[in-house]
């Protein structure tokens, strides 16, 4: 198997960068692969002819014209389209900071749910779903917004990716898809929050206890675990588990290791119990989710 690349964003125009980049990639009716990666920035994809297959978190996604496909931080994901289907589509990557209007409770309330990956979510948007909104609109915008990059187009393309995302959280609020933490959180939790935060994603294949996370946090046991399950809606140790979990999506898709390799790797104790954990969150074995990731 090939081993899932870490994507780093580098973006710029002479010598500037930007936290956003906007592109079309176009087969031109030949075999086109991208092969299996992740990042730390979001990615929308938009498709303005033919159709590819997407494979997002071990799912298989066939995506069309007018179809929209959502990738959130760190998933794992390929793309496949076929020769002789003319397929083109517009991908915008961006950091979520830019969506953030204020370190703290906009960013507990709405973004920090998404990147850490807490929710399940509609990945892709069909064309039906899109056509009369102005998500097509502001795809198109966007991309001649970077593309010219007119005087002030920094402002108007952080502003269209503003307005795509309160689209998409307001129709997966229909949907009762809701980012909310559900309560108010005072300025310091949120700092210590987001060092406990820092540190898990570090160390996550060490032993952490509750305990250990509640000093990181500088709050007593009894007060940070009450805390943290109304923020996150997880314990501490349900939270850590699924970032171990979703460590080893990347190496069941893109390692050689056995089961028990990743399960220690990524800092359980024991295979069987990763397995349990794994089926709880993802639910299907490590064995299966590797062999779906890869029809």
């Amino acid at each position: 198997m090939q081993q899932p690349y870490f994507e780093e964003i580098k973006i710029g125009w002479g010598d500037a960068q930007y936290p956003f980049d906007c592109q079309i990639s176009h087969n031109k009716k030949k075999d086109f692969l991208i092969n299996p990666h992740w990042h730390y920035y979001i990615e929308i994809l938009y498709f303005l002819s033919g159709q590819a297959k997407i494979l997002l978190g071990g799912q298989c996604y066939l995506a069309n014209k007018g179809d929209m496909v959502f990738i959130n931080a760190c998933e794992v994901h390929s793309i496949i389209a076929e020769k002789d289907v003319d397929t083109k589509y517009i991908v915008l990557k961006f950091d979520p900071e830019i969506l953030y209007m204020s370190k703290s409770v906009f960013e507990m309330k709405y973004i920090l749910p998404l990147t850490w990956g807490n929710i399940s979510y509609q990945k892709i948007f069909k064309s039906q779903e899109l056509d009369s909104t102005i998500i097509p609109r502001l795809m198109k915008d966007i991309y001649r917004e970077f593309q010219h990059k007119k005087y002030g187009f920094e402002l108007a393309v952080q502003t269209g990716i503003c307005n795509i995302f309160l689209w998409v959280i307001r129709y997966w609020e229909k949907k009762s898809i809701v980012l909310e933490t559900g309560t108010v959180l005072k300025e310091i939790d949120i700092q210590r929050f987001g060092r406990l935060f820092d540190y898990v994603d570090q160390n996550y294949s060490q032993e952490i206890t509750s305990r250990e996370a509640a000093q990181i946090c500088n709050m007593s046991y009894s007060y940070f675990s009450r805390k943290f399950k109304q923020v996150v809606g997880k314990t501490f140790i349900e939270y850590l588990n699924h970032v171990r979990i979703r460590e080893a999506e990347k190496l069941l898709l893109g390692s050689d290791m056995n089961i028990t390799q990743i399960a220690m790797a990524v800092g359980f104790t024991s295979s069987s119990y990763f397995i349990k954990q794994f089926k709880r969150i993802k639910g299907v074995s490590p064995k299966k989710y590797r062999m779906k990731g890869y029809k």
